[in-house]
């Protein structure tokens, strides 16, 4: 089901809302937090907040990551990242995504609607090992819903771990979402979003 027929504006508007809202629970961290493991492979939180200061790059600044970590597009973005985390401190890693707020220009090749998941599933990264509880808006949690299915049903989840979702119908038991066909898979809408990104097996 489609829920979150948004258009570009609206969606900036959620991108802010997130973007204001990370950079918040990252300056509340301490130093131990930034060193815990994230839920994305072989990040650091202190990793994922690199990565996300790196939405919204143009397309020169692009090329430049993509030349000096030549390989994979998930190579590039873990290297980037990790360059990233090495490089700055972590006051500079929260200003930067303070700055964010505002910048409507996803980065090239992707859309806005794949800047609002990054931008949501690198933050339950962060969050979930910490025990943060991140209350999304309801129509960014449908946005969000909506885009990971989209994926799926397009057979592009590249970026994210393969998931099997034949077979299944998932239900938020806290908004009014639905998708797919078969056996039940219900769960909160946190738990969904992390479920259909990969970070977590289906129940």
């Amino acid at each position: 089901m489609n829920h979150s027929d948004l258009n570009h504006t609206e969606m900036w508007g959620l991108i802010d809302t997130q973007r204001a809202s990370a950079a918040e629970i990252f300056a509340s961290l301490t130093d131990d937090q930034w060193s815990v493991t994230s839920l994305c492979d072989g990040w650091s939180v202190r990793e994922v907040g690199a990565h996300l200061t790196l939405q919204s790059m143009g397309l020169g600044r692009t090329v430049r990551l993509a030349l000096r970590h030549p390989g994979s597009i998930n190579h590039v973005i873990d290297a980037s990242a990790r360059a990233e985390a090495a490089g700055l401190t972590t006051r500079e890693i929260v200003d930067r995504l303070g700055l964010l707020v505002g910048v409507h220009r996803a980065n090239p090749f992707t859309t806005v609607d794949d800047t609002l998941v990054d931008a949501v599933v690198h933050t339950f990264d962060a969050t979930e090992p910490l025990g943060i509880t991140v209350d999304l808006p309801e129509r960014t949690a449908l946005a969000v819903l909506d885009r990971l299915a989209d994926y799926h049903r397009r057979g592009k989840t590249a970026v994210f771990h393969d998931v099997h979702v034949s077979g299944s119908r998932f239900v938020a038991n806290d908004l009014c979402w639905s998708w797919g066909s078969g056996a039940t898979v219900e769960a909160t809408t946190t738990d969904l979003i992390l479920t259909l990104s990969g970070r977590r097996r289906p129940s």
